[in-house]
């Protein structure tokens, strides 16, 4: 058993260096282990520090007899507070600490494009695999508009803070039964709470959050049934749940003919009523959510089209294919980031342990068998985002690999070493996950993080522009335009036939007043046929400043043909016909802007300068009136009002 302890504290120790090297040498090659490299080098070093004292056996006994002590001391306190505590401690860091970040996942896209939650998951893509988070969504949207809210925002802060509450829930009934040191049991609650997935919830817009829950309870409460300690049905219903919560989860339904198999052997009749219940429990579960049966067929079969990677031969979809070393590498940097001692610590067991009675035990072969599926949907699914940003749906098909490899670390260590194991595990887990949960706390520290994951080698090329478009609008909103251009001109660099990129670009470059670039991506954007009523008046603009006086006017009126209501579109062409003296045209056009809602004080004078040419001075002298009221300083025209108010009393 010592020789286990040392190769489970050499993998550690690999860890704890992993992470070292992704602090000083942060790239896409370790972005699983970079949990240090946007904090200081105070908190950096603090971090090393406390985990190499779990290494030293001398502060690793110290420390864990310290906490034993207190923890003794304070054991009568009943389960059902801790686990109150522990939910107020996710309240409190959800509502304090939320997630800022947007640049992962779907979490931009769905704020953009989801104001409100759809009333089917045809109106939306984003739900087509999550029937069921779709009706969660729509209850708890309709419950806060009742008390005055409903913004999308706080709907998913109050599911995922649910999905919390729930996992939370799940992990207390899992530690209840394992027969370990109180101390052992609150590590054992630590370092499930450590998992990646513990990121959904703290406001993390996603629809990932109870799927997690839910994948924790399907293998806790299928764990106990086979231990015949809870009816076999609990599971069962669990499990249609979680496939109405995301499809992808139908990867574990081999497991369930487990308990079919092991309730065939004790009572026929009970097996096939639990195969019509489930047959039944999943008809409820379609019929709640809205969701076809043609429709979950139609989208298992586009998903064997679409959603798996290449196995040997390179596709237009995929950043590699299924056998290769950049996926390899890609997919242990997602165990890493996830669950990062569990497949490591459950090969080791089942490599190394002599005795196999554990293979004679039901719930073992079931957490064997959820644990193997759920790592073959991380490993073949295309991760169409990149494996960075897609972590969020893979994250739940790891938990039944963190709960299997404690059970692992229960039966097959001893009682004098699992709790110093556990110790050294439970607080490198912690360490990493709250880093980076501190991270997407932190819209400077994610984006800087952001900025690094960009190698090409782990993008398919669609996947890579989206996310350069996704950078230049986090940029672009933060008023940090080189970056933005940065991030517009990669874009470009790959494909430059998007007209909204391009004209997106050159609003960049007249921040930056880069005037001929202005100029050469307007004449763009145009030329690849843009609707767009807004670049066609600013192209009008740059044209007149070029002396192009007719194409200007002409692409000023195109903009108008496109959007007759665009304000800004009028208010240029008024303004250019002012500069030609085409007065009753200017006149009609700025007079329509400030209709539309314009209210610059150039329209103002510009209206002034054009009923004093057309003689009307009492238009004049209102307009210039009210330009006054904006630039009070134009001695200019406040003469010109003088002016007209000696001629107006002479006349008299």
């Amino acid at each position: 058993m010592r020789k286990l302890e040392y190769i489970i504290l050499f993998f550690c120790i690999a860890f704890l260096l992993l992470q070292i090297w992704g602090a000083i040498f942060p790239s896409h090659f370790n972005w699983g282990t970079q949990s240090f490299a946007f904090y200081n080098l105070t908190i950096g070093l603090t971090a090393i520090i406390i985990s190499g004292a779990t290494f030293v056996v001398f502060s690793r006994v110290r420390i864990y007899s310290f906490l034993e002590k207190r923890i003794n001391k304070s054991s009568a306190v009943p389960a059902w507070i801790s686990f109150i505590a522990i939910a107020g401690l996710i309240f409190f860091i959800a509502i304090k600490y939320p997630t800022e970040g947007m640049m992962w996942g779907d979490s931009k896209i769905i704020l953009l494009t989801t104001p409100e939650v759809p009333s089917s998951t045809e109106e939306s893509a984003n739900f087509r695999n999550q029937p069921l988070v779709l009706l969660t969504l729509r209850t708890v949207q309709s419950l806060l508009k009742e008390n005055g809210s409903g913004d999308i925002k706080d709907v998913y802060k109050w599911v995922d803070l649910a999905a919390g509450i729930i996992f939370l829930a799940f992990v207390f009934l899992f530690m209840s039964r394992l027969k370990i040191t109180i101390l052992n049991k609150i590590l054992t609650v630590l370092f499930l709470l450590a998992g990646g997935g513990t990121q959904f919830f703290f406001g993390y817009i996603e629809n990932y959050g109870l799927l997690y829950a839910f994948t924790a309870g399907y293998v806790v409460t299928g764990w106990l049934a086979l231990k015949k300690d809870i009816p076999v049905f609990i599971p069962l219903v669990i499990f249609m749940v979680m496939a109405g919560l995301h499809l992808g989860a139908l990867i574990f339904l081999p497991t369930l003919f487990i308990f079919l198999y092991m309730s065939w052997r004790g009572n026929k009749l009970n097996a096939i009523l639990l195969g019509i219940g489930a047959v039944s429990i999943a008809g409820i579960v379609l019929w709640l959510s809205n969701y076809s049966l043609l429709q979950l067929v139609v989208r298992i079969g586009a998903a064997f089209k679409y959603d798996f990677l290449p196995f040997i031969t390179p596709s237009a979809g995929a950043a590699y294919t299924m056998i290769s070393p950049i996926h390899i590498l890609d997919w242990i940097n997602l165990n890493l980031l996830i669950a990062p001692f569990s497949l490591i610590a459950v090969v080791i067991f089942i490599l190394m342990i002599r005795s196999r009675d554990w293979v004679t035990k039901p719930e073992n072969i079931f957490l064997l068998g959820t644990s193997l599926f759920g790592l073959l949907f991380t490993f073949i699914m295309n991760p169409a985002l990149g494996m960075f940003r897609d972590w969020d749906m893979m994250a739940s098909f790891f938990v039944p690999l963190m709960i299997f490899s404690v059970i692992m670390f229960v039966e097959n260590i001893t009682v004098s070493l699992q709790k110093y194991i556990f110790l050294v595990v439970t607080v490198l887990a912690l360490i990493h996950t709250t880093a980076r949960i501190g991270i997407n706390a932190d819209e400077n520290k994610h984006l800087a993080r952001a900025e690094i994951l960009t190698n090409p080698k782990f993008m398919a090329r669609f996947a890579e522009v989206f996310y350069y478009d996704r950078l230049a609008n986090a940029f672009w909103g933060r008023n940090d335009y080189a970056r933005t251009k940065k991030w517009y001109e990669r874009y470009t660099a790959i494909d430059s036939s998007n007209p909204r990129i391009i004209a997106n670009l050159s609003d960049v470059y007249r921040k930056l007043n880069e005037k001929e670039n202005v100029y050469r991506m307007l004449k763009r954007s145009v030329e690849l046929g843009t609707r767009d009523p807004k670049v066609y008046s600013n192209l009008s603009v740059e044209l007149f400043n070029h002396g192009k006086i007719s194409e200007a006017i002409a692409m000023a009126e195109t903009a108008l043909i496109i959007y007759p209501d665009y304000a800004l579109g009028h208010a240029n062409l008024g303004l250019m016909c002012m500069n030609t003296n085409q007065i009753d045209h200017a006149i009609n056009n700025i007079e329509k802007a400030l209709m539309l809602g314009m209210t610059d004080a150039k329209l103002f004078r510009s209206l002034g300068d054009a009923y004093e040419m057309k003689g009307n001075q009492a238009k004049a002298i209102s307009f210039y009136t009210k330009y006054l009221m904006e630039i009070p300083n134009d001695t200019a025209i406040s003469n010109k009002l003088i002016k007209f108010s000696t001629l107006k009393k002479n006349h008299r």
